[in-house]
Order: C-alpha cells, then sequence, then structure tokens
C-alpha cells in the first residue's frame, strides 16, 4: 500500500504587508498563505544559491581559467544526460563545466 507523505506542520505568524497587496490578492482570489509560503520558499532558493557560489568561488573561477585556457570540448557522442551540470560565476556570468575527460595537450 501507498503511503502518502505526512503534511509538513505549519506554524502562525504575524506579518505586516502593505494594504494595497492584500486588497488585490484578495480581490483575484489568491491565497495570501500560499502566496507567502512560495514567495519565502524562493527567497531561501536564492539565498541558498548565493552562499553556495560564495562558498564555491574559488572552484569556480579555476574552472573559468581552465575553460579560458583549454575551451570546451565533447568528445565522442556524450549525451545530454552524461554532461555534467553547468555552472555560472555570479563575478564573471562565465558559464563552465568540469571536461568529460581528462585533457590532452
Amino acid at each position: 500500500m501507498l503511503q502518502s507523505k505526512p503534511k509538513p506542520r505549519r506554524k502562525s505568524v504575524s506579518i505586516f504587508i502593505r494594504s494595497p497587496l492584500i486588497e488585490n490578492a484578495k480581490a483575484l482570489g489568491i491565497d495570501i498563505s500560499c502566496a507567502a509560503e512560495m514567495g519565502i520558499a524562493k527567497a531561501i532558493a536564492a539565498q541558498k544559491t548565493r552562499q553556495w557560489q560564495e562558498e564555491n568561488k574559488e572552484a569556480i573561477a579555476s574552472w573559468n581559467d581552465y575553460v579560458e585556457r583549454n575551451g570546451l570540448r565533447r568528445t565522442q557522442r556524450t549525451a545530454p544526460s552524461q554532461i555534467s551540470a553547468v555552472l555560472m560565476s555570479p563575478d564573471e556570468g562565465a558559464l563552465l563545466s568540469p571536461p568529460s575527460s581528462p585533457a590532452r595537450p
């Protein structure tokens, strides 16, 4: 038998939101609690991304240097699912990806 995940516990909080936002949300039938949760979740994800980028900025810079010196190249036929995740440096905006095989001179 499949068991559903338990619903996360919710906590009542008091926040201040500008009146026009509340009025517009109510007029449009927007669930204010749900919208607030989604906004907080998005802000958390953005902050975690910034923190990860800050914690890994040396590695990102290193990959950017590697790509600048060696370029990006794909060997043989690499399926898209086999390609490593692409990273972006917040400072340089350069795309980088780990090589799929050791670099050859």
